[in-house]
């Protein structure tokens, strides 16, 4: 799994992994990459099917939570969500 992040990493194309069920996609590798690729620069969105949704925000809080002592926000979106200026400017707002 480790060899595997870094490959993803130090790739400079986009590439698509298929990885088969119980090889840690959710549990290890998922984190690892948030974790490398958010550089303080950065913020990392993670796109997840609906049903991944509740335990990949439980498994992001709980391991981002400890590792840096800060309380991890999400910000769920669908394609049916529409925003007005103001919305989009309080979410900025929070981002930054």
């Amino acid at each position: 799994q480790a060899g595997l992040v870094k490959e993803m990493i130090k790739s400079q194309d986009k590439i698509m992994y298929q990885l088969n069920m119980g090889e840690g996609k959710s549990s290890v590798i998922l984190e690892l990459l948030a974790h490398q690729l958010a550089d303080g620069k950065k913020i990392v969105r993670i796109n997840v099917l609906e049903p991944l949704l509740r335990l990949t925000i439980q498994t992001l809080q709980e391991k981002f939570g400890i590792l840096l002592y800060k309380r991890i926000y999400t910000l769920p979106f669908s394609r049916d969500i529409a925003l007005s200026v103001k919305e989009l400017q309080e979410i900025d707002s929070m981002l930054d």
